[in-house]
């Protein structure tokens, strides 16, 4: 039986914890998130998909979203549809 959520307000509840995540590094809060089945897919980025929670956790533990060098932002990756 699939949960009747509040849509908005659980992908900004999602969009803020990933942001805090990016913030200060740790991503446990973020992906605890995730059921221990979900899949993570990128459209248009040739990587994935995850399966798994310990899959997702390992790809942002390999290839975070925000990598900085000597307090300057190094690689930023974004993605629109």
């Amino acid at each position: 039986m699939t949960d009747v959520v509040d849509l908005p307000a659980a992908v900004a509840d999602h969009a803020s914890l990933f942001n805090d995540a990016v913030r200060c590094g740790d991503y446990a809060t973020f992906l605890a998130t995730f059921a221990d089945d979900a899949v993570l897919r990128f459209a248009d980025i040739p990587i994935g998909p995850f399966k798994g929670r310990a899959a997702i956790a390992a790809a942002y533990a390999a290839q975070p979203t925000v990598r900085w060098r000597d307090g300057q932002v190094a690689d930023l990756t974004i993605a629109f549809d």
